[in-house]
């Protein structure tokens, strides 16, 4: 996910004013399809790409038909022939991730493990067109993995990462998950905000949300949750803070859970490191 919000431009002028200044904040802020981005597709993640970093595995393209004008698209990696007793990963990325790009990297990523990984493109990203919205992204979350999880016989976990931490919460809340990895997470678009708006800025703004942006509170989502759990936190989080990834953490009821704080780890990007890899791969053999 971007920067939450325009906090430079806050700061200039709280400072200068000394009366409060209100700030709407909305899913705009929170959500960056390609039209806002200007992201062009790279190269397509193919079944050759894919066997230079591990023999034997395929990727298959991926499509859920919403409607006569709308499918979500992604991609499968498919490991030693499909086989039922390997388990799969459904993985939902951060505010700017795509399906090529994600499951390139955790291709390399979980080599030791080699799981097989799904993961789709949200609406406005990469392969699948249309305009996102935190409803339409909830209802796209539950119809993927309905659809994962009937073609799927064996386990099936989520990995979420950032935005995509609120999805899989969100599924976690609504149906019997095997097993959820939650990167770089955190509780609710406002504390974010708090998160993000320095002490000396907190007299002079004042915060109006979209009600649209209360349909994340990730701290409720999983407070029923019951199965296995990896909770992997940024030390140096700058976007969303380790703390409130610890709340997450805190407030998942299941004993079978683990709390990894990556030292010196920043929101993005923790799956490169080897102890992050490890712990991945620890909690899909487990």
């Amino acid at each position: 996910m971007r920067k939450v919000l325009n906090l430079t431009l806050i700061l200039s002028l709280a400072t200068s004013l000394s009366a409060c200044m209100t700030v709407k904040v909305t899913e705009k802020d929170f959500i960056r399809p390609d039209r806002l981005t200007g992201y062009k597709a790279k190269e397509s993640f193919t079944s050759a790409a894919a066997q230079t970093m591990k023999a034997g595995v395929q990727v298959q393209e991926q499509s859920i038909k919403v409607d006569e004008s709308l499918s979500l698209n992604g991609l499968r990696l498919v490991a030693d022939g499909g086989s039922e007793a390997r388990p799969t990963i459904l993985y939902f990325g951060g505010n700017l991730s795509h399906a090529d790009e994600s499951l390139k990297n955790l291709t390399r990523q979980t080599a030791a493990c080699t799981p097989n990984i799904i993961s789709y493109d949200y609406r406005g990203y990469g392969r699948t067109q249309g305009d996102p919205s935190i409803a339409t992204l909830q209802q796209d979350a539950l119809r993927i993995y309905d659809a994962v999880r009937q073609a799927t016989k064996g386990k099936l976990y989520l990995h979420g990462q950032s935005l995509g931490s609120f999805m899989s919460g969100h599924i976690m809340q609504n149906r019997q998950v095997d097993g959820v990895i939650l990167e770089a997470t955190a509780t609710t678009i406002s504390d974010v905000v708090d998160f993000k708006t320095p002490w000396y800025a907190v007299p002079f703004v004042r915060f109006e949300y979209e009600p649209s942006t209360q349909l994340i509170n990730n701290q409720k989502a999983v407070s029923s949750y019951q199965n296995k759990s990896l909770v992997i936190v940024g030390e140096n989080d700058d976007l969303f803070g380790a703390d409130l990834g610890k709340k997450v953490f805190e407030a998942i009821p299941a004993s079978n859970k683990r709390l990894l704080v990556v030292k010196n780890g920043p929101h993005t990007g923790m799956m490169a490191r080897p102890e992050v890899q490890e712990a991945v791969c620890q909690f899909i053999n487990q």
